[in-house]
């Protein structure tokens, strides 16, 4: 190899050097770049799950204030229920109860209505005497 030769090859060296130095350091910066927007990626990503993990303890919260609520409505939805039925069987005494009082009732009519036929009878058979006696005299 000639000198000639041996400084092109030199020069060809010490360019190609020089651009792999400057794409190394083009390299490096968007590396810096890159770490400086992960760090503020892994920064709004902490901050988000902080938020969402609030959020999940309030939903925790608020789904335990109203499984609290549906028990007590249904502990009330049970005592209604009860009240309920309680009050429909009296009902249904008071029902027979007054049945039993129409029947009484009906009863002492029918009586009534036959006494008072029977008082009709003898008062129409008291008329007949008085009027025939009447007439006799």
């Amino acid at each position: 190899m000639t000198g000639e030769e041996m400084e092109r090859a030199i020069d060809f060296l010490l360019k190609s050097q020089a651009g792999f130095e400057a794409r190394m350091g083009q390299f490096e910066a968007r590396m810096e770049q890159f770490q400086g927007q992960v760090v503020q990626n892994e920064a709004r990503f902490s901050a988000r799950f902080e938020q969402i993990n609030q959020q999940i303890a309030a939903n925790s919260e608020q789904l335990a204030e109203t499984n609290k609520q549906l028990g007590g409505f249904a502990d009330t939805q049970a005592d209604i229920m009860h009240v309920m039925t309680r009050t429909l069987e009296a009902q249904a005494r008071i029902n027979e109860s007054q049945k039993e009082f129409n029947l009484t009732i009906s009863e002492a009519l029918a009586r009534l209505a036959e006494s008072q036929a029977h008082t009709d009878r003898r008062l129409d058979a008291l008329i007949d005497i008085v009027q025939s006696r009447r007439n006799g005299e």
